[in-house]
């Protein structure tokens, strides 16, 4: 239970570094590979620029470049 005034900043301090943290690691989105993808062009999707491809590939832990349709891929941040 909080009681002071105290407690409660430092209450709504750690709340606030929790939703933080958690923005930080929701994707901000989702792609479906269909027939042609390849990460480059779904870092120019998502990013604006094909050099973010690796960041899809690390968050997404592939093992392969090779991408197979049908493929749920979230996008980090």
């Amino acid at each position: 239970m909080i009681s002071g005034s105290s407690e409660l900043s430092s209450f709504l301090e750690r709340l606030r570094q929790q939703i933080d943290n958690l923005a930080g690691n929701t994707p901000i989105g989702r792609h479906l590979v269909v027939d042609g993808d390849n990460l480059q062009k779904i870092s120019v999707k998502f990013y604006g620029t094909p050099d973010n491809w690796k960041k899809i590939f690390d968050y997404n832990k592939l093992t392969t470049t090779e991408l197979s349709t049908g493929t749920l891929l979230e996008i980090p941040q």
